[in-house]
């Protein structure tokens, strides 16, 4: 998950080109980063942390 260019979140796999989904929130597109990972069964999910959110 990255921030967009255009505003709201991108959601993209590893290295690619162009995102699979862009949304409006931050909690949706990790929802969505979360399922994909689920779906593929990952063990990591990287993900963007936007300036003051807490560390996990």
């Amino acid at each position: 998950m990255l921030p967009h260019p255009k505003g709201g979140w991108q959601v993209r796999r590893h290295a690619a080109a162009k995102a699979i989904r862009r949304v409006a929130s931050y909690q949706e597109a990790l929802e969505i980063a979360a399922r994909m990972a689920a779906n593929e069964q990952l063990s990591l999910l990287a993900r963007y942390r936007p300036a003051g959110e807490p560390s996990a």
